[in-house]
């Protein structure tokens, strides 16, 4: 039987569904930059990354984290509301695109040792300029 196009882009052979794309699909490379850009698009994230940065160790508990960026990039919000958008939103985005590594159970952030070079902390501090 041949391939038919249906209308919710599925294609039929036999009796087997298959997802149909009409464009190639993009490359992990070009999933991976897209990934960072988007990553690092926002403020309170490369704050989180410049943050680690300038710790020793480049590692930092959650607590430790929310108190300084309390005082720098989310002044006059709660700390529990700041704790909960860095958990929920911000931590697992950077963790995702293998920025931190965030253990959620223990709190514990670190910068990744490989991002930690002066290339990408530069791009980080070159957007805010």
């Amino acid at each position: 039987m041949p391939l038919v196009v249906l209308p919710t882009n599925v294609i039929q052979t036999n009796r087997s569904l298959t997802r149909y794309n009409r464009y190639p699909m993009e490359s992990d490379k070009h999933q991976s930059v897209d990934a960072f850009v988007a990553a690092i698009s926002s403020k309170h994230r490369r704050d989180i990354i410049r943050t680690l940065r300038d710790v020793e160790d480049n590692t930092m508990t959650l607590d430790e984290m929310v108190s300084q960026l309390a005082v720098t990039s989310f002044e006059s919000r709660p700390h529990d509301e700041i704790r909960i958008v860095l958990h929920h939103k911000h931590l697992p985005v950077l963790a995702e695109c293998d920025l931190i590594e965030y253990d959620h159970r223990s709190g514990m952030i670190s910068l990744r040792s490989d991002i930690a070079q002066p290339g990408i902390l530069a791009l980080v501090n070159t957007l805010d300029t």
